[in-house]
This record gives structure tokens, sequence and C-alpha cells, in this order.
């Protein structure tokens, strides 16, 4: 038997939530799931109609809330800055950079058109 979940049926816990805000995050990805049973197993733990809700039940509790969701995109769409260890001049930004942060995100630093 093979049951198909649905990306946005269900979720997952990534392997760094212990270090998130957010432990859930949203599946990018269907997900199969392929029982195999020996005939003796399928009558002891049948693969059926039950079987399948309370797998797409459990696998519905890990979607992540909207609000989760949200934050996860908006931090996932911000631009990621250039560590200050790795900034020329010992983590102080040289002239050149601190003008550039400043014309970072659309706001001034003329010369465009």
């Amino acid at each position: 038997r093979a049951v198909l979940v649905a990306a946005a049926d269900h979720g997952f816990c990534d392997g760094a939530s212990h270090q998130r805000a957010d432990p859930l995050r949203a599946s990018p990805y269907d997900t199969v799931v392929f029982v195999l049973q020996t005939e003796r197993g399928s009558r002891k733990w049948p693969a059926d109609g039950r079987f399948e809700a309370e797998l797409r039940a459990a696998f519905a509790a890990s979607v992540p809330l909207s609000s989760a969701a949200e934050r996860q995109e908006r931090k996932r769409k911000t631009p990621r800055r250039e560590p200050k260890a790795k900034r020329a001049g010992g983590g102080k930004p040289t002239e050149a950079e601190a003008d550039s942060d400043e014309g970072e995100g659309g706001g001034g630093g003329g010369g465009g058109g």
C-alpha cells in the first residue's frame, strides 16, 4: 500500500529545531509512505482506511502555524549580511563598504537610472 501526503498537508521538524524559534517547517515536497507487510503482519496490523486516516492526522500535526510560516518566509527573503569578522580592516567597514551598506535596500545612493 502507498499513501501520498501532499506537501501542503504536512510539515517536518528539521535537525536544527532545537536552535529555532519555530521547530516545525512547511514541507516543500509531497511525501509517499510505502507500507510493506507480510500476510501475517497485514492481518495483525491492517493498512486499511483507518490506518491511512491516522497516518494523515499524524502528518497534519506537523504543519507549522501560519504565523510561524510567515516568519520563516520573511527570514528566507531577508538577504544575509557578511559577518563582521570577514570584513577588511578587522571588523570595521571600510569607507567603500560603509557607502555600499547605506545604499542597500533600494534607498538613496544616486547614480542609477
